[in-house]
């Protein structure tokens, strides 16, 4: 699967991109999940993997990369009573992320949360645990108040490829 990302006008905006989601196809409740998976680089691309409640009061990002391929962030929002009323957030130091496939995975039981790039933890909490239903999101946005406009360093088009996601319960 490739997500492409473009220059090129769309809905009034710059760029174009896409995203896959198992919204009111597939949702699950513990388990574990690998993407393997070759991300995009450069200034503005923001790839990510991540897992929601159908209410969006609980959102687990099983990676985000924000324009720096060096660094994912791996993030536990819980956004009731108010978005962000808890939040626990690992920041992942790696060696170019976006040089070739890793596995991003994550094993969620009625305890903990517990993130892996390639098979070494890289996060864990054990408290505010959701036990709620999710659904999966894999997209790469480009733009926005985060990763910043891309610049005359971005090439495009861009690709994250997914050699496959997998959910395991």
């Amino acid at each position: 699967l490739q997500i492409a990302s473009n220059r090129g006008r769309m809905g009034g905006k710059p760029y174009t991109s896409g995203a896959i989601t198992t919204e009111n196809k597939y949702s699950f409740l513990y388990g574990d999940v690998e993407i393997s998976a070759h991300l995009p680089r450069g200034q503005g691309m923001w790839p990510a993997f991540w897992m929601l409640t159908a209410d969006a009061n609980h959102k687990v990002d099983i990676m985000e990369m924000v324009s720096d391929p060096n660094r994912v962030y791996q993030t536990y929002h819980e956004n009731i009573p108010t978005y962000n009323s808890y939040q626990y957030q690992c920041m992942v130091q790696e060696t170019y992320l976006a040089s070739a496939f890793h596995l991003y995975s994550l094993v969620w039981s009625a305890t903990t949360i517990t993130w892996y790039i390639d098979g070494a933890q890289t996060c864990q909490i054990t408290k505010n645990v959701p036990h709620t239903p999710m659904y999966l999101l894999l997209d790469t946005a480009v733009g926005g108040a985060w990763p910043g406009t891309p610049n005359a360093t971005t090439v495009f088009p861009q690709y994250t490829s997914i050699d496959y996601a997998r959910i395991y319960q």
